[in-house]
């Protein structure tokens, strides 16, 4: 019966496989098959196949895609997942079969092939077909990244000894074959006379094998002396299509150079964010005379060889190599911030610490780093409730909407008895999703928590991990959410809090002196900042070393000397970087990325901002990386390369949410490969991912604040926001006038005109570039400046697209998004005294406003019975009435214009009180139980409930300036409260 090892950590190697054939191979090599180690929760997202086992003096996780997954994408999902469920994982085999390329080398059939890197490539390089059928032109997207040194090692040791007493792949497909699989003969050598190669011109006939194929186009070659393959090594060509035309394999080697051995279809996934080695066994030679005879075989000469090689990785170099998570999510590195961390963990241990922790310091100091540090350490010790890490311009990670339901959802997976109270408040109040953030916090958190009253409860601390709170676009949201977090005392909830020290945040935590500890990050004494930063630099820098010098390893006279850097330049790179650790990630990134250049040339250029007086730290941080893109131009070329900067990368720094290269180059109207080649060298300040369909992200938001820095006008790399957002905004409105027409997703010919589509096939029917036109163009327009000039675009964009526009958005589950952008548009219009534009967003207000449970329900209705039951004198009914369906010959009588009352107000308290603020934005209710209600005057949606008095109101007021409002209850109690936030300032009996 096969054993299940007490620990998932215990297996630090990742066999990566594609196809069920590959997996077979590795599942018959292994010495020990493995159930699942004890304690293994596969993360929710996770949707590969593990299988476990030991391979030599190695305990392994064998992982598989999804049947009928295969390519770059699903490589990059797969190593996604990895990371959620396996992150103390080291590195991976990508071990299957791949194409030959039979032009320098004698490549035959079952031989291996292993990436290897060559130049200035990391042993894979990624191509971008589009289209891989005859004669297909192609492009090269550039070089991934080099396998770690420890696998380099190994490689070298292996090919030592292979010289010396041969390769053990032999021994191993025998064992392999002992094991009598099912079709048995197909894991065998399938014999030199099914191993043809035809002429590059030739095509294959069509029949299933390549019986009746024309011999005389059959490439002679010398019958080899043994049947045993032989192995090679060079470069990969990976990309996201199926090569089966030899002209085109032939043109991706052209291009790729004479070393390169193969192309496959998954290596280009993993390379870039996963480090692994790629090992082939050949089954074709990529072009059109390919079939499945030889796939078996060339699984178990593949896996052979992975096997040899897993004996030459020492245990002791694969323990001292940085585990995935700390690859992907930078940890604190060992020996670094022990004061700072040693004093939290006091902290969350302490029986009577304060109830919140507060780490606050300016842009870069490392804040979400400890952040993933203590979140790990928290977690292992079994006192980690849940963690939300805000993010600017990330959808729900750049507001506080989904704060509350987060945490709860995650106290409620880890926390058995929490997870029993919270599910009696959602059962008692399904639409608590729904509601402000007080009553989530109170009747999702805070109260399951006070009911959890066992003994592990009242002595295990619960600790949140709150990460950069300052990135939650509403600053009244901040407020809320500290003092709300206040209210904890006496509870066994803990919340760890960072963020830089804006004044939202200040004057939060003004308000809540006597219940928060807290640390300025860039006051730690310098002694300690810059200890912690030599370690850092050290530990990086080596790295760079070994990885540059492993690339290199043929050419003496390019590697980097064992001293390097020297300590002069060391200690000046030392006080540079000193206290910013995001300086210090921003320059070892850059130096590390081989597309930039030399390292030490790289680190000159970083060192000559030294002696730049007047320069910032952001300067240093970002000009080394943006002028080394525009090193050795002319005037000219500078002069375009730093304006398509400006629009590419400005364009990144102000979206509002995180694009696709494949998206932002349809956005902007640009070829796909300007932008790629762009960021092909920006790796150290942006998150590019391999795959063109995953979006790029900020490394950092201090390289957002560095290119919008207003005092920073006129300079080169500057970016003017407005006129970006004004340009994305223009580009926006023509997406949308290019795609958007009636039933976009043809409900009528599916019989579907009274439903909606399965939120599964949104993606299907709408393409990205246009959702986020839908979503954002409003916006874009309301950033931009100049709005007289696009209003006119946007009445034409209206007058033809207004019902389409609601239509996508109600596809996408976001028709009722459509009210606030017009009330925003309707704002603007006024502002600028359009009248004809203003006068048609107020009637389009109160089409979705009167229609919106119908249109969320079904779309297509827009045409029919939202137009028929508008007024007579509606704008919208006039422009559209040729829309509607012709077969409806009798119109029902309607009202020549809107019904005065704009909506009602229910749920009313008896004897209620009501009152507007004096900007008319506001009405404030009372319900029976004493709590306000605070809802919006043009929409009647609610904004906050208020609530603190116990008893019924007797009557409410807002101050002059609508900021506070009074009310006092029969029982004479008093309450002041700020309208923004629905915090109480001031209670009086």
């Amino acid at each position: 019966m096969p054993e299940s090892l007490s620990n998932a950590e215990l297996y630090t190697i990742v066999w990566i496989a594609a196809l069920y054939i590959e997996r077979a191979a590795a599942s018959i090599l292994l010495d020990h098959r493995h159930d699942a180690p004890q304690g293994f929760e596969q993360h929710p997202s996770d949707t590969n196949s593990y299988s476990w086992g030991r391979m030599g003096k190695h305990n392994i996780v064998i992982a598989s895609l999804p049947a009928g997954h295969y390519g770059t994408v699903s490589a990059a999902t797969t190593a996604s997942n990895l990371a959620a469920s396996l992150p103390h994982l080291r590195f991976g085999l990508l071990v299957g079969i791949g194409g030959g390329v039979p032009r320098r080398l004698d490549i035959r059939l079952g031989d291996v092939v292993v990436s290897h890197p060559e130049g200035t490539s990391g042993g894979v390089v990624q191509y971008d077909l589009g289209k891989a059928t005859v004669g297909e032109v192609w492009e090269r997207k550039g070089s991934l990244n080099a396998p770690p040194t420890v696998l380099l090692s190994a490689l070298a040791n292996l090919r030592a000894e292979h010289e010396i007493s041969g390769t053990r792949i032999p021994e191993f497909l025998q064992t392999l074959q002992t094991k009598n699989p099912p079709k048995l003969e197909s894991w065998m050598y399938q014999g030199a006379e099914q191993d043809r190669l035809f002429m590059p011109a030739y095509t294959h006939t069509s029949s299933k094998t390549c019986e009746t194929c024309d011999d005389s186009f059959e490439i002679t070659r010398t019958r080899r002396s043994s049947q045993d393959p032989e192995i090679h090594y060079g470069i990969i060509a990976s990309g996201n299509v199926l090569v089966k035309d030899a002209a085109t394999r032939d043109g991706v080697a052209e291009i790729v150079g004479e070393q390169c051995v193969c192309v496959e279809m998954e290596a280009a996934g993993l390379m870039q964010s996963f480090p692994c080695l790629v090992i082939r066994g050949i089954c074709d030679y990529a072009d059109s005379h390919k079939n499945d005879r030889w796939q078996r075989y060339a699984s178990a000469t593949a896996a052979a060889y992975a096997k040899e090689l897993l004996d030459y990785i020492p245990i002791r170099q694969l323990n001292a190599t940085p585990q995935l998570v700390q690859r992907l999510n930078p940890e604190c590195l060992k020996g670094t911030r022990v004061e700072l961390l040693d004093e939290i963990n006091e902290w969350a241990k302490g029986s009577n610490a304060k109830s919140i922790f507060w780490l606050n310091g300016m842009a870069g100091t490392g804040k979400s780093t400890i952040s993933r540090t203590l979140s790990r350490s928290f977690h292992e010790l079994g006192h980690l409730g849940a963690s939300f890490f805000f993010k600017r311009g990330e959808g729900d990670r750049g507001n506080a909407s989904k704060l509350f339901t987060t945490i709860a959802k995650q106290l409620a997976i880890r926390h058995p008895d929490l997870a029993i109270e919270i599910k009696k408040a959602i059962v008692a109040d399904s639409t608590i999703g729904n509601k402000g953030l007080r009553q989530q916090f109170r009747h999702l958190i805070l109260e399951p928590l006070k009911t959890a009253t066992s003994k592990a409860r009242a002595h295990k601390p619960v600790i949140l991990m709150i990460d950069a709170l300052d990135e939650s676009e509403q600053d009244d949201d901040i407020r809320v959410i500290i003092s709300l977090l206040s209210l904890s005392r006496g509870t066994a909830l803990r919340t760890f809090i960072t963020s830089r020290p804006e004044l939202p945040i200040r004057l939060g935590f003004s308000s809540i002196k006597e219940e928060y500890r807290d640390i300025v990050l860039h006051e730690v004494p310098p002694p300690i900042m810059k200890r912690d930063l030599r370690l850092y630099l050290n530990y990086q820098l080596e790295s760079i070393r070994a990885e540059y010098n492993a690339l290199a390893q043929d050419d003496e006279d390019d590697k980097l000397i064992q001293e390097w850097p020297c300590v002069p330049d060391f200690n000046k790179l030392l006080e540079m970087v000193t206290p910013l650790f995001i300086f210090a990630a921003t320059v070892c990134r850059f130096l590390g990325d081989p597309r930039c250049g030399h390292p030490d040339e790289l680190l000159q250029d970083v060192l000559r901002f030294q002696t730049r007086s007047q320069e910032s730290k952001l300067d240093m941080t970002y000009l080394p990386v943006l002028n080394r893109l525009v090193k050795d131009l002319s005037n000219k070329d500078r002069h375009r390369l730093v304006e398509q900067f400006k629009t590419i990368v400005g364009s990144i720094v102000v979206l509002e949410s995180p694009l696709s290269t494949d998206t932002l180059a349809k956005i902007l109207d640009i070829p796909k490969r300007a932008i790629t080649s762009l960021l092909s060298l920006l790796h150290s300040v942006l998150g590019v991912p391999q795959s063109t369909i995953s979006p790029v992200r900020l490394l950092h938001l201090s390289f957002r604040d560095f290119l919008l820095d207003s005092e920073k006008r006129g300079s080169e790399f500057w970016v003017d926001a407005t006129q970006t957002h004004n340009h994305i905004a223009t580009n926006c409105l023509r997406v949308m006038n290019n795609f958007l027409r009636e039933d976009m997703c043809g409900l009528r010919l599916s019989e579907m005109e009274g439903s909606i589509i399965h939120h599964d096939k949104v993606d299907t029917y709408i393409p990205s570039e246009v959702q986020y036109a839908c979503l954002y163009w409003v916006s874009h327009l309301q950033s931009g400046a100049d709005h007289v000039d696009h209003l006119d675009n946007v009445l034409d964009f209206l007058q033809s697209h207004f019902l389409h526009w609601v239509e996508a958005l109600s596809i996408m589950r976001r028709a009722r998004d459509s009210f606030s952008m017009l009330r925003k548009l309707e704002r603007l219009s006024r502002e600028k005294c359009h009248n004809t534009l203003t006068a048609l967003l107020v009637d389009a207000i109160r089409i979705v406003h009167y229609n919106s449970v119908i249109i969320d329900k079904a779309p297509l209705q827009l045409y029919s019975s939202v137009l028929i039951f508008a007024p007579q004198n509606s704008i919208i009914r006039d422009i559209f009435q040729k829309d509607m369906p012709h077969w409806i010959t009798i119109r029902p009588r309607t009202d020549e214009d809107w019904d005065p009352c704009s909506y009602v107000i229910g749920d009313l308290g008896q004897g209620s009180k009501i009152a507007f603020s004096h900007d008319d934005a506001l009405i404030v209710s009372n319900l029976d139980s004493g709590t306000l209600r605070l809802s919006q005057t043009d929409t009647g949606s609610c904004v906050r409930y208020l609530e603190g008095h116990a008893d019924r109101i007797g009557s409410v007021i807002f101050s002059h300036d609508s900021s506070l409002m009074a009310s006092i209850s029969i029982d004479g109690n008093l309450r002041i409260w700020r309208t923004e936030t629905g915090e109480c300032i001031h209670s009086l009996e």
